[in-house]
């Protein structure tokens, strides 16, 4: 998108979008659902492309798509989480209504309707009716930091240096009469429009099977987890080992995700969480004859542990990739490997990820006060909210502090992070973001299928296992045995299975 080798402005921008929306030329035959061919089974994919997409019209326009950085997708649904000047929106997060829209916008970025994302992309940028965003993002290329930092820089960006009159229109003065957009023309003959179907079909089979479930902890936070000198993601982490361990009646695999983004290509590593210093303390949580004292010693020390596993792993010194490794020269030589065949088989009921989140108030200040310029003309309060606000899954708010004073920034001037689905047919996948001292949202993902999980019931026992564990630290539990807290999960058998 250049003009005389310039990148196109906002407003020159708006011109293409404004006409691509007022077009009502009707899809091609085929061409409503084509992009569920990404959504399918690979098999089905290759076979359609080799048959149908390797020359004339229809490999130029495949060609269009892949040659492109991104796919901007504007769908023609609202997301409806709430608008800054809304009412309902400055209501807690606890209410039902409210996390009932987090769950359905969720869905939409998350998958959509099968064939409305081209899921072969490094992401797809979605914009929704209400102008609302979010990414759905091919992992294999990078991980999720890349695109949330990514999204600050859009936002920050769009905030401090173009910005919207009171219509909603970009500022500035387009350079050139608007070129109407090439619409991508197609050539689908009937028997690619069944292979069409085929991989719609399959893929609205596994999405129809996703139950996501965003709960959002907003009765305290990392404030307090500080306070009582713990690590918050170490703190999180043992919320969870407790919320599955209720929820299965047994322990499983654990795989949290850590960034080895201190070498060159590092990508991630796997700190395991279910340790037997956790499962000391989880039990401990279940017995009624363990002290109070006892528990928070267990706690503690399994917090410790956890991070010293978090720092091997973010240091090269994990053994998940290093097993990972071992088996691909396994291959490569042509070895049997009955340890490795089984170590690597063995499936992560509970798969979870923190978004990270940094914010520093002094470090921005400084940068502020080297920028007079731009201080003076967005103002260092504005770039503090639009600073720790971040950007990424879900609006940011923050720019709407000064023209809706009602909004309440701390918790709702915020991004809510990401998901993604399970990784076992019946585990978990959990991904967590730390957006303030006080808030706390949990992407929670299994699948309908399975007996064994639901995502509202997990998001309920995450709840009650933060509930517990701050009861347990500041002495004030309502229930003498905390623990099993067992009227409201009396459905749960404990264990005594140990982690492997």
């Amino acid at each position: 998108m250049f003009y005389k080798d310039h990148l196109l402005e906002p407003c020159e921008l708006q011109l293409q979008l404004d006409e691509i929306i007022r077009d009502t030329t009707p899809p091609a035959y085929g061409e409503e659902h084509l992009a569920a061919l990404t959504a399918g089974e690979r098999p089905l994919w290759a076979e359609a492309r080799e048959t149908f997409f390797r020359s004339g019209v229809n490999r130029y326009s495949l060609e269009a798509i892949e040659k492109a950085a991104f796919v901007l997708i504007l769908d023609d649904e609202d997301f409806d989480i709430g608008t800054p000047n809304d009412e309902s929106i400055c209501t807690t997060y606890e209410q039902g209504s409210m996390t009932g829209k987090l769950d359905d916008y969720a869905h939409a970025i998350l998958h959509g309707k099968g064939y409305n994302r081209w899921f072969d992309k490094s992401f797809n940028f979605i914009v929704s009716k209400n102008a609302v965003f979010g990414f759905n993002v091919e992992h294999s290329w990078a991980d999720a930091p890349i695109t949330g930092h990514l999204a600050e820089y859009v936002l920050s960006e769009d905030i401090m240096y173009y910005g919207y009159d009171e219509l909603g229109n970009t500022h500035g003065t387009p350079r050139f009469t608007a070129l109407k957009p090439i619409k991508l023309k197609w050539n689908i003959p009937e028997n690619c429009n069944v292979m069409i179907e085929r991989s719609l079909a399959q893929a609205t089979k596994v999405y129809n099977d996703v139950d996501l479930h965003i709960y959002v902890q907003d009765a305290y936070g990392k404030g307090f987890m500080k306070k009582q000198k713990l690590s918050p993601d170490a703190y999180i982490q043992m919320a969870l080992q407790l919320a599955h361990y209720r929820d299965s009646g047994h322990f499983n695999l654990t795989y949290e995700a850590s960034m080895t983004r201190l070498f060159r290509d590092g990508r991630t590593e796997t700190v395991r969480s279910c340790s037997i210093e956790s499962s000391l303390w989880v039990k401990s949580m279940e017995d009624p004859t363990v002290t109070k004292a006892e528990r928070i010693k267990l706690l503690r020390a399994a917090c410790d542990y956890h991070q010293h596993q978090y720092r091997d792993a973010m240091s090269g010194k994990g053994i998940d990739r290093h097993l990972f490794c071992l088996y691909v020269v396994s291959k490569y030589l042509n070895l049997d490997s009955p340890f490795l065949h089984q170590v690597l088989q063995e499936p992560w009921k509970l798969s979870t990820s923190q978004t990270p989140t940094v914010y520093d108030d002094q470090r921005l200040t400084k940068f502020m006060s080297q920028r007079s310029e731009l201080a003076e003309k967005i103002g260092l309060d504005r770039v503090k909210n639009i600073a720790a606000a971040g950007g990424g899954f879900g609006p940011t708010p923050a720019f709407y502090e000064e023209r809706y004073p009602q909004f309440d920034r701390q918790k709702k001037g915020v991004m809510a992070g990401g998901g993604f689905g399970p990784v076992a047919a019946d585990g978990y996948g959990v991904s967590y973001i730390i957006t303030s001292e006080d808030l706390i949202f949990f992407h929670i993902s299994s699948n309908k299928s399975s007996p064994e999980t639901d995502s509202i019931r997990f998001g309920k026992r995450i709840r009650q296992a933060m509930d517990d564990m701050r009861d347990l630290l500041e002495g004030q539990s309502s229930n003498a045995s905390s623990g099993v807290n067992e009227k409201k999960f009396s459905n749960v058998a404990p264990s005594t299975d140990q982690p492997a």
